[in-house]
């Protein structure tokens, strides 16, 4: 058997803190050198990062306890929230929010990335704090694990790396599928370059335009309200929900998290509240405005379903929904909690032109059902890779031979 020993993070890596240059030196900031905060690993769904959403200058490193951690540092938040993980992909810098990881002794850094993912609950007993738990650096260098020989940690990692590689090239492919779905609805429905009957942009191409309350619009098209297209049905909270699978809870419920790949939670079937693939959803209470596709499930309170009444219709406000998401977002009503604001989004215009319908909705049916074959793969490549996550990561797990234990007996199907 592959030999494990018991040992703490600071015998395998060096623990090392983030910090903050001073926000009232411009020159701290808008430099070459990446800075990850928490909230850019918030919903961030790969393994590897790069960038965060700002970057400091070397003064704004060198004037603050921020330092410039090596490629494939393992960078762990230890502070609202605790838990979420990446890999650095290049030399890059933290704000105090995180603990990063340096291997020493050759040391997987994969490997530990996946160790720290299924021990988050055990991180969580090591942090303390009244305004919010947070995990110091003493406590988290004490922390001890049983740790295999680098040889087996790089076998660990690749069985675990080889789930994540597909499940993060179908995440890329669907993005590049969703940029494609709604250049496309830009070019034809605000730029009116459809193709003419020639095959060449309309507008471009000299095509006839009229006059409208939108502007100019192409000659044959008509503008029409969402309003008089759409309904709203909003979802209900359930009597009771199930963090598991069970004989009667058996239906997702559809809340922001489980959208954003996060938490899902289960519970009866409603036909009511019951959302199919493609159905609009909106979210009506928190992150209000923010528009999604449906998931097979039970909508929530928070969201609502757009039901619009010409099913030929549904991609085209679905795309035009998506391209005023922004707007809608920073239209909200409510102070403490922001709520969208039903009346602005039901007045918004858009022009249609029935025979650019049936072609677009056919296009956008492709891609839909493409993104929709990437998301059910993953959730199955995710399924495995959880299940195999606890076992791999403890000696108890596996035989003398390196099989996994499965209910007892060895299954090497890695």
């Amino acid at each position: 058997m592959t030999n494990w020993k018991k040992l703490k993070i600071e015998d395998c890596a060096e623990v090392i803190g983030g910090g903050t240059p001073s926000t009232k030196k411009k020159e701290y900031w808008d430099g070459d050198i990446s800075w990850i905060t928490p909230k850019d690993l918030s919903n961030y769904n790969n393994r590897y990062i790069s960038k965060g959403s700002r970057n400091i200058s070397e003064k704004g490193l060198k004037y603050s306890s921020a330092r410039l951690l090596p490629k494939n540092s393992v960078l762990l938040t230890t502070r609202a929230p605790i838990g979420y993980l990446a890999i650095s992909k290049k030399e890059l810098a933290t704000n105090q929010g995180f603990k990063s990881l340096i291997m020493k002794n050759g040391n997987v850094p994969e490997f530990f990335y996946y160790l720290l993912k299924n021990n988050i609950n055990k991180l969580l007993q090591y942090a303390s704090g009244t305004t919010f738990m947070e995990l110091n650096a003493t406590n988290l260098k004490s922390i001890e694990f049983y740790i295999p020989e680098v040889k087996e940690q790089k076998r660990i990692a690749s069985i675990l790396s080889a789930l994540d590689d597909k499940i993060e090239l179908n995440n890329k492919t669907n993005k590049i599928l969703e940029e494609m779905a709604q250049t496309i609805f830009k070019e034809w429905f605000i730029n009116f370059n459809f193709p003419n009957e020639d095959g060449k942009p309309y507008k471009k191409s000299g095509g006839e335009m009229i006059d409208s309350e939108l502007g100019k619009i192409p000659k044959g098209w008509k503008v029409i309200t969402l309003k008089d297209i759409i309904s709203i049905a909003k979802g209900k909270k359930p009597n009771a929900t199930s963090d598991k699978i069970t004989e009667k809870f058996t239906m997702p419920y559809l809340t922001i998290n489980c959208y954003n790949n996060e938490a899902t939670e289960y519970t009866e079937y409603n036909e009511k509240m019951h959302v199919k693939e493609l159905d609009i959803i909106m979210v009506m209470d928190g992150n209000a405005g923010k528009i999604f596709y449906g998931k097979e499930g039970i909508l929530s309170s928070t969201m609502a379903k757009l039901i619009v009444e010409d099913s030929n219709l549904n991609e085209l406000v679905f795309y035009f929904l998506k391209s005023i998401e922004y707007d809608l977002m920073y239209h909200t009503v409510g102070s403490v909690i922001q709520h969208a604001d039903k009346q602005y989004m039901l007045n918004k215009k858009f022009c249609v032109s029935s025979d650019n319908l049936e072609r677009l909705s056919d296009i956008f049916k492709c891609i839909r059902k493409e993104i929709s074959l990437n998301k059910k793969e993953n959730e199955k490549l995710s399924n495995i890779r959880d299940s195999l996550l606890p076992k791999l990561m403890t000696p108890k797990g596996r035989r003398a031979d390196g099989e996994i234990r499965v209910n007892g007996s060895g299954n090497n199907g890695v």
